[in-house]
């Protein structure tokens, strides 16, 4: 079992699973709008999309999970939570086209990432097994908080928004340090709709006022800000994003769409950054104590790729989007 980052070539696999998958209930209008809007969304680097495979598995039960996530506006985050009303995630689907919608574009993100922090809110997240107990479920659920940590350790987070569905799911969240935020409006037609066993509820987390100091990973990553030094640009950042997870030089190259010349030459701007930033003893490129500047006053060399990515695993802030 292992997760990737997904792609534009996966997102009719990813909605194959969402509709098998009860707990999420939509009308066909709304159905109609999810593929195009999740195809805007990550193209525009609007919206994570991570698939769990089982590579023992043949290519029709491979995937068994996916999760997709976005940042929102302040109105949207705080509607979801007192409005009462279930699957705020449609909302998203019926204003997608529209000039108001609640999903921050890039360049607000890095905004929002940069001053008082973003809202975080776990699209969809089925699983081609909804039983928690099931075998294969023990397998898969480990890898879970792995790549929520990949994919949103960094961002200067001020809320947390995710629906669940099921009681069984709801007291695994909050079981693994999550709140109940809202079980919606008492009576509910839809709630009596979905029955027990995929009844939405919304977990998450919101940034207290003062965070204290007490020793809990998930909000210590959650609720400080670090703000990166090395400013890669967005494509450099998606790069260094699939390279951590060990894609080869030939994967990155099909993966965001650029020749051999293209990869190559944002690698060495990477290590040029790197570079310009850093002492040369802190990054020697052959590993050897001692990079400093010769006599002769030739440059540094650069580092090797294993040198940045091991920076850059340890300080995930530098993969994501930051506008003073």
């Amino acid at each position: 079992m292992r997760f990737r980052l997904g792609t534009a070539e996966d997102l009719p696999a990813a909605l194959d699973l969402l509709r098998l998958n009860p707990g999420f209930r939509a009308s066909e209008a709304v159905w109609a709008r999810v593929l195009p809007a999740w195809r805007r969304w990550l193209a525009n680097d609007q919206m994570n999309l991570v698939l769990w495979e089982d590579e023992r598995m043949g290519p029709a039960e491979r995937l068994r999970a996916t999760g997709l996530s976005m940042f929102v506006t302040d109105a949207f985050a705080e509607s979801a939570i007192r409005s009462g009303e279930p699957y705020p995630a449609r909302r998203l689907y019926e204003d997608a086209d529209g000039a108001d919608s609640a999903v921050l574009s890039l360049e607000a993100i890095g905004r929002a990432n940069a001053q008082d922090g973003v809202n975080l809110f776990v699209l969809h997240n089925p699983m081609r097994e909804h039983d928690l107990q099931h075998p294969s479920q023990k397998e898969l659920l480990p890898l879970g908080p792995q790549a929520f940590y990949f994919c949103h350790a960094g961002y200067y987070v001020k809320t947390l928004l995710w629906e669940c569905y099921g009681e069984q799911h709801i007291d695994y969240l909050v079981g693994g340090g999550f709140s109940l935020l809202s079980s919606y409006a008492p009576g509910h037609p839809e709630l009596a709709a979905a029955g027990p066993q995929y009844r939405p509820f919304l977990g998450g987390l919101r940034r207290p006022p003062q965070i204290d100091n007490s020793y809990d990973p998930m909000r210590l990553w959650m609720f400080n800000r670090s703000e990166p030094l090395l400013g890669f640009t967005p494509a450099q950042q998606k790069l260094l994003r699939f390279a951590l997870l060990g894609y080869t030089d030939r994967e990155l190259e099909a993966q965001l769409g650029t020749s051999a010349n293209t990869l190559k030459q944002r690698w060495n701007r990477i290590f040029e950054t790197m570079v310009r930033v850093f002492p040369p003893d802190a990054i020697a490129a052959d590993g050897d104590a001692d990079a400093s500047i010769p006599p002769g006053g030739s440059p540094p060399r650069l580092p090797k790729r294993h040198h940045v990515l091991d920076y850059v695993r340890q300080n995930m802030h530098e993969l994501r989007p930051f506008r003073r």
